[in-house]
């Protein structure tokens, strides 16, 4: 059976990178995903506060139907703003789906995954851009999903980790320098909505 190009690209492209990049993560981790459904994939300071807003978005958006920018349950009975804090709510919109048949643990597991296997792939499009050289590019998303930052970060800060978007960000601004197209002007602005979802402090440096 032939495959259609768009099927070609998308494998070449997304799901080969994305394999080997969860297959790399898993050997550098190990034996971290074999506790995928037993263990927190992050320590007992701010892993656990990370834990918390992954919990809070889900609270306010499923069943209270309130914003999720303010909380009652800190500060009580006043309640506090959760704007100056780090709450990553991109994050917290990929949970809501996955609790539908994963626990709160494997879904935040999920999306440290998720973060490191995302980061490798739109680095790898990013200097595949630039290059034209696959493996090369291939090995520059590793460099960069695998850094020692992340690493340092992985345990507790989760929207330190989260920065899967920031290549996509520079690609499409890169694109959009050289060809300016409407299209891209939003998928640039999309991808850059998405680096202030995950982290501020990203966002402004």
């Amino acid at each position: 059976m032939r495959l259609r190009p768009g099927a070609v690209l998308a494998l070449k492209m997304l799901l080969l990178p994305a394999v080997l990049y969860l297959a790399l993560f898993s050997l550098l981790t190990y034996p971290l995903i074999t506790q995928f459904s037993t263990r927190l994939f992050a320590d007992m300071g701010d892993g656990v506060q990370n834990y918390w807003n992954l919990w809070w978005m889900n609270k306010s958006i499923v069943q209270m139907h309130v914003p999720f920018w303010r909380t009652p349950y800190l500060h009580y009975p006043v309640g506090v703003t959760l704007l100056g804090h780090t709450l990553n709510p991109f994050n917290g919109f990929i949970v809501i789906p996955l609790l539908n048949f994963l626990s709160l643990l494997q879904a935040y597991n999920f999306v440290v995954v998720f973060a490191f296997v995302m980061g490798g792939v739109t680095a790898f499009w990013l200097a595949y851009y630039v290059t034209r050289a696959y493996w090369p590019s291939f090995l520059g998303g590793c460099v960069f999903t695998f850094s020692a930052f992340r690493f340092a970060h992985a345990e507790g800060h989760m929207q330190l980790v989260s920065l899967e978007w920031l290549p996509l960000f520079a690609l499409l601004w890169y694109v959009l320098v050289q060809r300016p197209r409407p299209i891209v002007a939003v998928g640039a602005g999309l991808a850059l909505f998405a680096v202030v979802l995950c982290d501020y402090y990203y966002m402004f440096f």
